[in-house]
């Protein structure tokens, strides 16, 4: 089970496999940049990401601003999260 406070979880094996070759893990959001996903793949396709406000609770499509640019990480271009946010990252292994 993914750590909700976003500590550290691997990809594979720590997330769940909602269905056969799709995993999803929770890390937490920050500023726009790097966020360590422990397991992600740069073959890995990445499904969707998304924003949850830990104060709110609003949830944002962050899919379009994500990629995933080396081992172990996914990149969040421009301002799209918040230290209040947890993202949400499901992706199909390779």
């Amino acid at each position: 089970m993914p750590n909700w406070s976003g500590g550290s979880s691997a990809w594979n094996g720590g997330g769940d496999d909602l269905v056969s070759g799709i995993d999803q893990l929770v890390v937490a959001g920050g500023a726009a940049g790097a966020k360590t996903v422990t397991g992600i793949k740069t073959t890995d396709k990445l499904i969707s990401v998304l924003a949850v406000s830990t104060t709110t609770g609003e949830l944002i499509d962050r899919t379009s601003s994500a990629t995933i640019t080396a081992v172990d990480t996914i990149t969040m271009a421009g301002a799209t999260t918040a230290g209040s946010n947890l993202l949400i990252t499901f992706a199909r292994s390779n």
